[in-house]
């Protein structure tokens, strides 16, 4: 996470990184994120998993607990 972008890489329940992509830390980016995770799997069982940076992390927090999607 960083003021403006923030890198997200996806792995399986195995541990297998599957993907990885990087968007702009605003609303556009974090819409594009939830496009590129409907594209890309074939599941709607996800747990986000980030690091906490402060105000550059707060934006993202908020708009996947706004979706109610498990969050670490």
């Amino acid at each position: 996470m960083s003021k403006d972008k923030f890198d997200v890489g996806v792995m399986d329940k195995s541990g297998v990184r599957i993907g990885h992509k990087k968007f702009n830390n605003n609303d556009l980016g974090f819409e594009e994120l939830f496009t590129w995770l409907s594209n890309s799997l074939k599941t709607d069982k996800l747990f986000f998993c980030m690091e906490y940076t402060g105000i550059y992390s707060r934006k993202l927090w908020m708009f996947l607990q706004d979706h109610d999607c498990l969050l670490w």
